[in-house]
């Protein structure tokens, strides 16, 4: 099933691939090993919590399949590093999953029109992230990606959204306080600023959408980096710890590692036709 032909959102994950395939075994080893470390450290484990973070390690693999759609490998590391990470604590999965939106709308790999349902989903996001100091930095990175890719239809949704968002921000988040959380934050930022300098930049992208099969811009694959970085330095510095989007900073540490050439990976013979690149899932 093709979620691209129903949705401007979603994308599918399709386990003929390997490099999908080894998203799911890592999101199950990650939730092993994590609840392992907590039952040794602490006597004691959460499911919810353990699964949570699972979830969080899973996301960092689709934002890198996001942000880097030429190389599976970096998803992979970014796998790794983004275990390591949630041993500082979990990360806010729900918020970290709105980030992907809105990265995938701004890079444009689905390819696919926004749906009547879709616009439910964005105003949806919006109001979540935008009710939580860890989320507004996100919020806005939403609002941003939809003026941006539908800069010439659509033009109330933008304005719906950070409506939405400021206004739920306000009401639901009074007095939070506005100031680098702390040390560790200071840190994490740092390491995501060190890794969207030391990324290469991708001349030209040769994965294609899922839906019309058109080439993904390297400057959105660029401009889908830059917003990632902003969006953990300025959830820095309003009022949460970075700590809590560790799953992209562990994107942006992944990006920083050096990569081979673009690889492709194709379905089975049986298969007529395979779309370009690798396509991520969610």
């Amino acid at each position: 099933m093709n979620i691209a032909a129903h949705s401007g959102l979603g994308r599918h994950l399709d386990l003929r691939y390997r490099s999908n395939r080894i998203a799911v075994l890592g999101t199950l080893l990650a939730a092993v090993l994590i609840g392992g470390i907590t039952w040794t450290t602490s006597g004691d484990i959460s499911f919810a919590a353990t699964a949570s973070t699972a979830v969080g390690v899973f996301l960092a693999w689709a934002i890198a399949r996001e942000l880097d759609p030429d190389h599976p490998g970096t998803a992979t590391i970014t796998m790794v590093v983004a275990t390591i990470l949630a041993l500082l604590g979990p990360p806010a999965t729900a918020v970290v999953a709105v980030l992907l939106i809105a990265i995938r709308i701004l890079v444009g790999t689905v390819g696919a029109p926004l749906r009547p349902g879709d616009f439910v989903v964005l105003l949806a996001a919006a109001g979540y992230a935008g009710s939580r100091p860890e989320g507004w930095a996100a919020a806005g990175a939403l609002v941003i990606a939809v003026a941006v890719a539908h800069r010439q239809r659509h033009r109330w949704l933008p304005a719906a959204l950070g409506g939405v968002a400021l206004t739920a921000a306000l009401v639901l988040s009074p007095g939070a306080d506005v100031g680098l959380a702390s040390s560790l934050s200071a840190a994490l930022i740092a390491l995501a600023v060190v890794g969207t300098a030391a990324a290469r930049k991708p001349e030209a992208v040769t994965s294609t959408s899922d839906f019309a099969g058109q080439t993904i811009s390297a400057d959105l694959v660029v401009a889908g980096r830059v917003t990632a970085a902003v969006v953990v330095i300025a959830t820095g510095f309003l009022g949460a710890s970075a700590t809590s989007l560790t799953p992209v900073v562990a994107v942006l540490a992944g990006l920083a590692v050096p990569r081979r050439r673009p690889t492709r990976e194709t379905t089975p013979r049986i298969e007529l036709a395979a779309p370009s690149g690798d396509p991520s899932g969610t």
